[in-house]
């Protein structure tokens, strides 16, 4: 089993590394300039940081050098006082897309994780439907994404933790705005990674195993017929129950063991998944419908055709992406916004910890 485990965990770090090197690279189509020769008489690390930032997300299609040039000129916020009024008007317009992306999103989910009937094929279609993909694209054509970035450029996570002890609330406010046009994807590459994830999501969220069709090799069912616990949690759960002083608990864990096993090889047989037209042996692998053997096809590379379709999706999503070109870039420094080498300190220290014994026991 420890094979298997090495096996799914080396395919999940290559999910989230692999990409440093990506295929193509979206390139700026302008050069930065210096502040000061836009606009006389003005100078500042900050505001050059704008400039620099914008200039990297430039594309074409946005204008000429002329036009780039002109663009500071006319909406670089010079003055405290204009910095402020501009922040408040974005921060409020910025809240009303992402209140409604997400209600969109919440909504149109629905069907397919609340117990309200069974979902359908279209629910499952609009489950995967990005109410944002197009959000980036259509702010950054009218320029407010470019104005926020001029204005109110990114701190990487080794600055702000840096710097942002002498921050006060309105420097760290203006650094969280910085944070919202980091990268320019896309509108095709953002809703085709949420089309693959929302596959991947779909094809766990039906992935019931029907305990009370589980027989042991001597054809017994330690499971209450009606019982179907979704993979894996579920059968976690269930596995972490029969630690208590239940009937056949040592056997339960074992068959559970078996049959995570068999999902991962993924030699499980496909049609026994959320099915309870068949009895499964897991020891064996010996399928029976009606009392009979049957034979039927294992799951194959499914679940691994889900982990490679979204390698292939984050692989493309690199290439967009300059401040964090990786997907653990954006998970560590993006989302949990702490450094790897801090959580593998923190796993460390939680696994040698004195009181970690007392826990297990």
């Amino acid at each position: 089993m420890k094979k298997y485990l090495l096996l799914v965990m080396c395919a999940v770090l290559t999910v989230a590394c692999t990409g440093g090197k990506p295929s193509a690279t979206a390139t700026s189509s302008v050069k930065s300039v210096p502040v000061e020769s836009l606009i006389p008489g003005l100078t500042g690390n900050l505001l050059q940081r704008g400039i620099d930032q914008c200039a990297a997300l430039w594309r074409p299609e946005d204008g000429t050098q002329a036009d780039f040039e002109a663009f500071v000129k006319e909406w670089l916020a010079t003055t405290p006082e204009a910095r402020r009024a501009l922040f408040d008007k974005l921060a409020r317009a910025l809240e009303i897309f992402g209140t409604q992306q997400n209600q969109l999103t919440i909504e149109l989910g629905r069907p397919t994780v609340l117990a309200e009937g069974e979902p359908g094929p279209i629910d499952y279609l609009l489950s995967s439907y990005d109410a944002g993909a197009h959000m980036s694209d259509d702010l950054f054509a009218n320029k407010v994404a470019f104005i926020t970035i001029l204005n109110f450029p990114h701190f990487t996570l080794e600055e702000k933790n840096a710097l942002g002890a002498g921050w006060d609330r309105l420097q760290w406010a203006y650094a969280r705005m910085g944070d919202c046009f980091t990268e320019r994807v896309p509108a095709e590459v953002s809703q085709n990674v949420t089309a693959v994830r929302s596959a991947a999501e779909a094809y766990v969220d039906r992935y019931n195993i029907r305990m009370g069709h589980l027989l042991t090799p001597e054809g017994e069912r330690l499971f209450p017929e009606d019982m179907s616990l979704l993979s894996h949690w579920n059968l976690r759960d269930e596995l972490k129950s029969n630690y208590a002083d239940v009937p056949h608990a040592n056997a339960k864990q074992e068959m559970i063991y078996k049959v995570m096993e068999r999902i991962v090889t993924q030699e499980i047989p496909a049609a026994v998944v959320d099915n309870p037209a068949y009895d499964w042996m897991p020891y064996s692998n010996v399928v029976f419908a009606d009392g009979k053997e049957v034979s039927l096809p294992a799951e194959g590379d499914v679940r691994y055709g889900h982990i490679l379709n979204q390698f292939h999706t984050y692989q493309e999503l690199d290439r967009w992406c300059p401040a964090m070109p990786t997907a653990i870039a954006r998970n560590f420094e993006g989302s949990i916004e702490m450094t790897d080498s801090e959580v593998e300190d923190l796993f460390i220290r939680f696994l040698t910890s004195s009181r970690w014994g007392r826990w297990v026991r």
